[in-house]
């Protein structure tokens, strides 16, 4: 099996299970700590509920939904890049730079700061103000040249962008408490047509409604309208939804999706 091969095991389940082993603990120790009632693990059939990972994820930041769920045949996958194949942090040196240089001269990598979870709800007052970001921790990601634009990171809430309906849907999803990385979209871009069809998932920085993470359907240049999609099939509870680009602050380009470095 080639070294970034994962072996497939049978059921969510046994993948879950797979992995509370790893961990040492008894099945009844890792629903305790996870918050789930006993024999919460055994009564699973098939799809692990929503509410299930979310209790899960909150007391196991290591977890792989991606593996758990598709049972996944490669790593790494744009949703969890493994550390290993992420750039050293003290190729910075302690530095402020924006870019790191590898020794034969060339670009290796770029930080990029993130915004937390817990700060979303103050970003709209407080993105404007360069002191806003000065607390906020950077993500390190690879690159190959320097990269123009403003970038930035945010931490992934909600089930919106996930979908488990295939093996390929699975490994696409973006789980919460990830970080999306994108590159903002200049407002006078706004007045053209978005390039919806070269990329996958946007960042939108709604006025009222906050911080979205939704594939962009459709564009009306005329009326400043987007339609935003969510990839969740539930759509009673994730309908399409038209926004008016007056009622938008930020779109970014969402270029890849990572795991929160430990």
């Amino acid at each position: 099996m080639p070294e970034n091969q994962i072996e497939k095991i049978s059921t969510k389940k046994d993948r879950l299970l797979e992995y509370i082993s790893n961990k040492d603990l008894t099945i009844r120790q890792f629903e305790i700590i996870a918050g789930l009632s006993n024999g919460s693990i055994g009564k699973i059939k098939g799809n692990i509920s929503p509410s299930m990972i979310e209790k899960i994820s909150n007391a196991f930041k290591d977890v792989d939904w991606t593996y758990i769920e598709a049972g996944v045949g490669k790593s790494p996958v744009i949703e969890a890049i493994p550390r290993f194949g992420m750039p050293d942090p003290e190729i910075f040196k302690d530095n402020d730079d924006k870019f790191a240089y590898s020794e034969e001269g060339g670009v290796s990598a770029m930080r990029v700061k993130i915004v937390p979870a817990k700060a979303q709800l103050g970003y709209l007052r407080g993105f404007a103000d360069p002191e806003y970001f000065d607390t906020f921790e950077y993500e390190i990601i690879p690159v190959e040249k320097e990269a123009r634009g403003a970038y930035l990171g945010f931490e992934t809430v909600g089930y919106s962008m996930v979908n488990l309906m295939s093996e390929q849907w699975a490994e696409k999803s973006i789980f919460p408490k990830r970080v999306a990385i994108g590159r903002e979209v200049s407002s006078h871009l706004w007045k053209s047509k978005l390039h919806i069809h070269s990329n996958d998932a946007f960042i939108i920085v709604h006025k009222t409604d906050g911080i979205l993470i939704k594939e962009i359907i459709a564009h009306d240049v005329e009326h400043g309208i987007i339609t935003i999609h969510s990839w969740n099939p539930d759509k009673q509870q994730y309908p399409d939804e038209d926004l008016y680009l007056d009622d938008i602050a930020q779109i970014f380009n969402v270029l890849t999706v990572i795991d929160k470095r430990r």
